[in-house]
This record gives structure tokens, C-alpha cells and sequence, in this order.
């Protein structure tokens, strides 16, 4: 809040130090005095201002090198120049070196008034920039490591997982797609799924159940022959944003090698009982 802003007046006339103390008192609880750069520059070392009034001409340092001094301690600082000697070339001087504003004396209180209101307000919108942009930093860290935290867990799943794209190019790809596809030809992020997939006997249509499934957004399984001689059941689902659009699919890959031989050899016994038992009734 503005009347729990800290204002620091310093300037070597007394009769200035205190006008502008009680007018700024009427709206602020916090307005310090330095009767000179050197003690302002103390005060300013010494405690966290909002906004500073400071004296061009002083004895023993000047107001412009208060303010080359204030701008190496802390930029965020908002300085007001006052002074009788009010020229072009020293207002210049002082907003290149780092000032808001420029008070030239004599001024009014509505004057003075203005002016350090609008510098307060330049103040809380300095505060208010930087903390956007640590919430900004915070939340990049925060995106970043939830990132790794979830490529982690995919990496880590013994299933393979394949992400596309709406013109079917992989997106992603962990370890363990990788073991079960075995693709060849370098790095898979980019290249389309019928590239990767070439050599399956399965691979046109594995292209367009993917195409499908794109198009109408539906759930589909699909089981798939390597050539060697491996079998893989794949379900693939469509990824939906927010709106609804379908931005493209991700692919869950399994090897059921072991559970077809099982059921074969299943199969195989029943039909070896059947017969066996057939013959001796016959």
C-alpha cells in the first residue's frame, strides 16, 4: 500500500527537508531525512526505500553520484532529482544516469505530490514485474522437473510406449518400444511410423490403423508378426486435447510371444486327448 511506502528526502535545505516531509506525511506513515549525500547514502545503505528525493547540489557528495551509487546498489530503487538549478542538460544527465523524474524548485505540494505518487507507481510496477518473472522461473522449474519425473516413469515402464503426431511421425519412444521394434536407421523422433516399420509384414496396415484411429478418435488392438517370428499386441488410443481435436495417437506395445506359445501348446494337448481318447472308443 502506498501509505506504507518508505520515502527518504535528501536535501542540504533545511526549510525543503521539512516542507516536503510534512506534505508527504499527510499520505505516508514512512518519510526520512538526510541533510546530505553523504548521510542519504548511509540511510539508503543502511535500510530497504521505496523512493528517494534527492538534492542535484550538496556538500560533501552530490546528488548525481548518489545516484551512480544507488543505481549499482539496487536499479529497482526509484530516485526523483530536485533542485534550483534546473537545466535541460542536467535533467538529461540525471535520467541517463538512472532518475525517474526531475523536480525543478521551487514546486508545489500538488507538485511534489504527483510526482512521488507516480514514482511509487513506477515502483510497485518494478515489484510486480519481477515477481511475474520469478513465478515465471518457478513455474518453468516446476514444468521441468515434472517433466523428468514423467519421462522417467515412461523410460522406466516395461511396455512399450510409442507417441505420433497427426502425420503420424514419433514423438516419443521409450527403451522399451525400442527393444521390441529394434528399429534401425539412427535416431526414430521425426521419422514416421511407416518408416520405422518397414520391414513388418504387417506394416501398411499398422499404418492405417493409426491413420484411422487419427481420423475418428476410437480405441483399437491390433497384433502384430515380427520377423522374428515374435508377436506383439499393440492398443492404440487417440490423444485428445481440450477442444476435442485429436492430436494424434500413442501405441501401447506388448510381447505376448510366450503367452501364443503357451496357448498353442494348449491347444495342441486338447487335440492329442481328443484323438487319443477318439481311437479306443472307436
Amino acid at each position: 500500500m502506498d501509505e506504507q511506502a518508505r520515502i527518504l528526502i535528501v536535501d542540504d535545505e533545511e526549510i525543503i527537508r521539512i516542507g516536503c516531509q510534512r506534505i508527504l506525511e499527510e499520505s505516508y506513515q514512512n518519510v526520512d531525512l538526510a541533510e546530505n549525500g553523504r548521510l542519504g547514502w548511509e540511510r539508503i545503505c543502511a535500510a530497504s526505500y521505496d523512493l528517494v528525493l534527492l538534492d542535484l547540489m550538496m556538500p560533501e557528495m552530490g546528488g548525481l553520484e548518489v545516484l551512480e551509487h544507488v543505481q549499482q546498489l539496487n536499479q529497482e530503487l526509484v530516485v526523483i532529482m530536485i533542485t534550483g538549478f534546473a537545466t535541460i542538460e542536467t535533467a538529461v544527465d540525471a535520467m541517463r544516469k538512472g532518475a525517474y523524474d526531475y523536480l525543478p524548485k521551487p514546486f508545489t505540494p500538488d507538485e511534489l505530490r504527483t510526482k512521488v505518487s507516480r514514482g511509487l507507481e513506477k515502483r510497485r510496477l518494478i515489484l510486480k514485474a519481477r515477481q511475474l518473472m520469478e513465478e515465471r522461473d518457478r513455474n518453468l522449474l516446476e514444468c521441468a522437473n515434472e517433466k523428468s519425473r514423467t519421462m522417467t516413469i515412461i523410460n522406466c515402464l516395461s511396455e512399450g510406449l510409442i507417441a505420433t503426431n497427426r502425420s503420424g511421425q514419433v514423438v516419443l519412444m521409450n527403451p522399451a518400444a525400442m527393444n521390441l521394434i529394434r528399429p534401425t536407421g539412427g535416431p526414430v523422433i521425426g521419422r514416421t511410423i511407416s518408416e520405422l516399420l518397414a520391414k513388418l509384414p504387417l506394416a501398411k496396415e499398422i499404418e492405417e490403423t493409426l491413420s484411422r484411429v487419427t481420423a475418428t478418435a476410437t480405441l483399437t488392438q491390433l497384433e502384430v508378426r515380427t520377423q522374428d517370428e515374435r508377436t506383439l499386441q499393440s492398443h492404440i488410443s487417440p490423444i485428445i486435447d481440450d477442444r476435442g481435436e485429436c492430436l494424434g495417437t500413442v501405441t501401447a506395445l506388448l510381447d505376448i510371444t510366450q503367452d501364443k506359445k503357451i496357448d498353442q501348446m494348449k491347444s495342441d494337448f486338447v487335440r492329442l486327448v481328443s484323438h487319443e481318447l477318439k481311437s479306443p472308443v472307436a
